[in-house]
């Protein structure tokens, strides 16, 4: 017996049309005389679907107000021009150095101290 082409390019095609079975109470005879963990398999994927399907309702609510306030607020960025930014970031890369510097000079005088004191 050789499968159609379509068969092929399904996938869980049996398993689609035993799903839509269950939801046809005139079928549901077909659906009963089926094996016990097909059965389980297809009310399974069943309820798995309803959770899918409460998920995405909920990321819709909660997903595209973020998305529209997010942009609501990105147009209101003032965003600084070349120069201003280049100014910035020099600044910062100056207090990093003095900070560091002021760090690194802190720990050394305080290493310097608990030494003398501990080595007595």
């Amino acid at each position: 017996m050789v499968k159609s082409p379509k068969a092929f390019n399904k996938k869980n095609s049996s398993v689609n049309t035993l799903k839509e079975s269950l939801d046809n109470p005139s079928s549901r005879t077909k659906v009963d005389a089926l094996p016990e963990t097909t059965r389980k398999r297809i009310e399974k994927t069943k309820s798995n679907n309803i959770f899918i399907k409460a998920f995405k309702i909920i990321g819709y609510i909660i997903f595209f107000p973020y998305l529209r306030n997010s942009w609501k607020e990105l147009k209101q960025v003032n965003w600084p021009n070349f120069k201003l930014s280049r100014q910035l970031t020099v600044a910062v890369i100056i207090f990093a150095v003095f900070f560091g510097a002021a760090i690194a000079l802190a720990d050394f005088g305080l290493g310097k101290i608990f030494k003398v004191i501990l080595l007595k």
